[in-house]
């Protein structure tokens, strides 16, 4: 069950705790059972509820990925989303990870702002990653949890790649070496080739022996070698290798063979893999496993516009961020299929809709409560409350009822199936309108015929669950509705901010 999931049900069981729900109405001795509580969920269905979640085992637009030497998976998200760890034995977020199992960093002028981080990787213990609009190459330890700033880059640091304990990191206007033993940058120059090709590049890598910076722009992937006693990459490009990914946002160096990269490529949705000749001037053969766009399966996968890829060196695996899929795929070093991380595209109506159902099925809950069911928005009219039911208690249908709110399920024995079968159906749209479930939750518990509250009961409690994304206007209105009814009518209002 999610956090979420969970924190909605202990609100259901406080009411019960709190309020003796299950009070006992009769005296010993008459045979009689438990007097049911009455709950009225009414659900916000604005548009702002259609909103991706981004807590939890959701990733939110993965930018790239990077393996620790387990094999675990961390996973960088879109904007400020942070970086998620997972799991990849089970798949499971590791809530040890940063924030209950996502790293969110510091602030945009902190050590480590985790702000579009572009590229990713692990080495010698340590997260290395780029924050792009805040220009830094960060870290973060994974044993001590602390983080610390790297080296600023001076302009958009889009790829990097650490070697042999030297990090290098191209941009528009810069080229950063770095020695990682003695934490001091080497000077190189960036002009020639080098930067005609550097500064426009959105991929680059260099190969496992540190021979060769390999630096992808438009259809060309271009070989610069790598000076043995400097570090320092030529100027000038060796090859210009017409490789066959039209377009890459990330490419990555086999673990062992230099004449091996991997590339994602963007507009075909697929993961390449290329093969060198031995003097790397050209292409001996070319692999791709992918295709556009959702669904398909491990063996044949599908990818949507696809991010970065990295190496899992120790494993013998490759992974590529699947960026519009919201998850990461992970192959062996042949390109088959392993497994697959995320994928799942939850909203906060989505997850209220599960969350709804948790409650609903759990018979600890509903042998003690009747349930009622229904949504809200804005209508801002007189298209709101509760006024009539037609048909049966169960599938009967209320008036005023139409696609910005209605009380779909009234508050009785059968409601909680009901509401288990129809919560679904819910979709966000329109405005939020606290006045509106408040209108709702008067004129129904007030009804003069049509209320659950039995009147002839002392013990029976009644209450209102508002579920929403934390925000609405109307507040005011709600305020002095729900308090008479609390004051006046013994009818308690709860709310639940389901945002995320």
């Amino acid at each position: 069950m999610s956090l979420k999931n969970l924190i909605l049900k202990i609100s259901i069981l406080f009411l019960i705790l709190t309020g003796n729900v299950f009070a006992k109405g009769l005296p010993p001795g008459s045979g009689q059972g438990d007097v049911p509580a009455n709950i009225l969920i009414l659900l916000d269905k604005s548009g702002s509820m259609g909103a991706r979640m981004t807590g939890g085992t959701t990733v939110y637009y993965p930018e790239a990925l990077a393996f620790d030497s387990s094999g675990d998976v961390y996973i960088s998200q879109y904007y400020t989303y942070g970086i998620k760890k997972f799991s990849y034995s089970n798949n499971t977020l590791d809530v040890n990870f940063g924030s209950s199992g996502t790293y969110r960093g510091t602030s945009s002028g902190g050590n480590c702002p985790v702000y579009y981080p572009k590229d990713m990787q692990v080495h010698n213990g340590y997260l290395y990653f780029n924050s792009y609009y805040t220009r830094k190459i960060v870290r973060y330890n994974l044993s001590t949890k602390k983080c610390e700033t790297v080296t600023f880059t001076g302009s958009y640091p889009h790829a990097f790649q650490i070697q042999n304990n030297i990090l290098y990191s191209i941009d528009r206007n810069n080229i950063i070496v770095r020695n990682l033993s003695t934490n001091t940058n080497i000077s190189c120059s960036y002009s020639g080739n080098l930067r005609n090709n550097g500064r426009y590049s959105t991929a680059m890598t260099v190969d496992q022996s540190g021979s060769n910076m390999y630096i992808k722009n438009s259809q060309y992937t271009y070989r610069f070698p790598i000076t043995a006693s400097t570090k320092c990459p030529e100027t000038n490009y060796q090859s210009r290798i017409s490789d066959g990914t039209s377009f890459s946002y990330g490419m990555v160096a086999h673990p062992t063979d230099d004449r091996i990269i991997y590339y994602s490529n963007y507009w075909s949705h697929s993961i390449d893999k290329v093969t060198l000749w031995t003097n790397k001037n050209g292409v001996t053969s070319r692999a791709s496993k992918g295709g556009c766009c959702r669904g398909g399966t491990t063996t044949h996968p599908r990818l949507y516009y696809p991010r970065n890829v990295a190496i899992d060196a120790t494993n013998n695996r490759v992974g590529i961020a699947d960026y519009y899929n919201n998850g990461v795929k992970i192959f062996d070093l042949n390109l088959t299929g392993l497994k697959s991380i995320g994928g799942s595209v939850s909203t906060r109506m989505t997850g209220a809709h599960e969350a709804i159902k948790a409650i609903v099925t759990d018979s600890s809950l509903t042998s003690g409560v009747n349930f009622g069911f229904g949504y809200w928005s804005s209508s801002w009219s007189s298209g709101v409350g509760f006024r009539s039911w037609s048909g049966n208690i169960t599938t009967g249908k209320a008036s005023p009822c139409n696609s910005r709110a209605c009380i779909s399920v009234r508050v009785h024995k059968a409601g909680a199936a009901r509401i288990n079968s129809t919560v679904s159906s819910v979709s966000p749209g329109g405005g939020t309108n606290a006045a509106d479930w408040a209108k709702q939750a008067k004129e129904y518990y007030l009804h003069s015929s049509l209320s659950p509250i039995d009147k002839n009961l002392t013990c029976q409690n009644s209450y209102v669950l508002v579920i929403g994304d934390g925000s609405w206007g109307g507040h005011s209105t709600a305020i002095r509705s729900t308090t008479a009814l609390r004051t006046q009518h013994g009818i308690k209002t709860f709310t639940v901010a389901y945002g995320g």
